[in-house]
């Protein structure tokens, strides 16, 4: 039978849907950056120390967002699996002919 390829308008929309997110994941991250460059640039016109603390807190911050990160893909990496090993205890669903029955769903 070969590989099926989904219809044209379903991955137009599926791209439809990737941009979207992209785009404001995009806009987060130079929101950001702009956010990071006007507080280091007002820190440094404060003096030394201020920018010192400034740039100790960053780090700090940096590190946080590091370790939380390193959690949070931890977390999706256990919980895929699980989820994995919990559908393959499900019984089959129905066949590819359209059953529009619910005998294989979830209770």
């Amino acid at each position: 039978r070969g590989v099926r390829f989904p219809p044209p308008a379903a991955l137009s929309a599926a791209a439809r849907g990737y941009l979207g997110a992209g785009s404001a994941i995009y806009v987060r991250t130079v929101g950001k950056l702009w956010g990071y460059s006007y507080a280091a640039r007002a820190a440094a016109s404060l003096g030394s120390v201020p920018a010192a603390a400034y740039a100790l807190t960053f780090q700090l911050g940096v590190a946080t967002t590091q370790l939380c990160e390193a959690v949070s893909l931890a977390m999706q990496a256990l919980l895929s699996r699980e989820l994995n090993r919990r559908s393959a205890l499900l019984p089959p669903r129905g066949g590819d002919e359209g059953d529009e029955g619910d005998e294989g769903s979830p209770p």
